[in-house]
């Protein structure tokens, strides 16, 4: 067995990613790849996701998709305590050629999750990159009344904006994930 495909099978009872500022430790996390020259599948499991010191999620898996110029993504997780936290999160990333302009599209479907016993909705939008220029499509956040939205353009000329709303949102069920 080549040492590639020892790395990709290994399984272990602790393992810790560290970026700048955050550290995720993943329990008995496992990985599986799959392809066949054009596709690659790779399934990334763990029993146990922490975030720093803030929390935990239980039963974490992420399920990605290659091909050529696109990735799918799906992430879910669940786990019942004295609250339940749970949930998935699926998108699609495309990269374009059209002429010399290259382009980057992230399609974010729509996805529940439930955090502290709550239900909340990600909204169906896009967002696009083409060279410095950022498009947001209506990305929104919401649980009933409470909703977070983001839409605009982040570019060089002054004139457009990146548009945040607030309506009836309160970050303190989001205070344990940050």
């Amino acid at each position: 067995m080549s040492i590639i495909m020892q790395i990709v099978r290994s399984s272990c009872l602790w393992r810790q990613i560290q970026f700048p500022m955050v550290i995720f430790k993943l329990r008995d996390s496992r990985m599986k790849l799959n392809g066949d020259g054009i596709n690659l599948h790779c399934t990334y499991t763990a029993d146990e996701l922490r975030y720093m010191n803030f929390g935990k999620l239980y039963n974490v898996r992420n399920v990605i998709e290659v091909n050529t110029n696109n990735v799918s993504e799906r992430l879910t997780w669940c786990n019942w305590e004295r609250e339940s936290y749970s949930g998935s999160f699926s998108a699609n990333l495309r990269l374009l050629k059209y002429g010399d302009r290259h382009l980057t599209q992230v399609f974010i479907h729509p996805s529940t999750f439930v955090m502290a016993d709550s239900t909340w909705h990600v909204a169906r939008s896009m967002i696009l990159k083409e060279d410095n220029n950022i498009f947001v499509n209506n990305f929104e956040i919401n649980r009933g009344e409470q909703r977070f939205r983001l839409w605009g353009r982040v570019t060089d000329n002054p004139r457009d904006v990146l548009s945040l709303e607030f309506h009836d949102f309160s970050l303190t069920e989001f205070n344990k994930i940050f």
